[in-house]
């Protein structure tokens, strides 16, 4: 079975607004788990990434996921169970997560070597494309290289959050690449500090 990239859509949420906020999700949102988060069980909110989420919602900027998870093509758990888990997460976000107006979801493994998993750019460039805002208007919140790398490679800055399973070596890496952050609130707090809440 040949998988494709899943986006979702986000009725509740609005669209048309003139910075977008693009984050990983497991990580920076919710809780990495070793078995990757594959039921209702496995979800815990980050009590940062609430409270960014929360302060994103409150400037009026729009909010995109984009999420690897190898976990469909591994068959560990099947497209519809993954989306059903991500709705989930919205839920437990509450208000804060209406603001989410898409989520960008790579299903294969590293090995298929496809366009969308981070590092490659083909889930950022096709929530930039759904959403377009100048590029200095974009930022993208991760917690792996691997973000930091499809956030580079599209052209828009990001920060590197402490929430995830990424060591203080490898942060300590990126540091040239990207902003360092404890947690989604702080990267929210300093991308405010740098560019205003809300531009345009």
């Amino acid at each position: 079975m040949t998988l494709t990239p899943l986006t979702l859509r986000h009725q509740h949420a609005p669209v048309a607004r003139a910075r977008l906020a693009l984050l990983d999700r497991d990580g920076v949102l919710v809780e990495n788990r070793d078995g990757y988060v594959r039921s209702h069980a496995d979800v815990a909110i980050l009590p940062g990434g609430l409270q960014g989420l929360e302060r994103l919602a409150e400037a009026g900027v729009a909010v995109v996921v984009v999420t690897n998870q190898a976990c469909i093509a591994k068959s560990i758990i099947s497209r519809d169970q993954a989306i059903a888990v991500h709705e989930h997460v919205l839920d437990r976000l509450g208000a804060a997560g209406r603001t989410i107006v898409a989520t960008y979801i790579c299903p294969h493994r590293d090995e298929q070597r496809c366009a969308c998993r981070k590092p490659a750019p083909g889930l950022v460039q096709a929530a930039l494309a759904d959403h377009p805002v100048a590029l200095a208007d974009a930022f993208l919140v991760g917690d792996a290289a691997s973000d930091i790398a499809a956030a580079s490679a599209s052209g828009i800055r990001s920060y590197a959050v402490r929430t995830g399973r990424i060591g203080e070596a490898e942060l300590a890496q990126m540091a040239g690449a990207t902003t360092l952050a404890d947690d989604l609130d702080a990267a929210v707090a300093a991308e405010f500090a740098r560019a205003g809440p809300l531009r345009g």
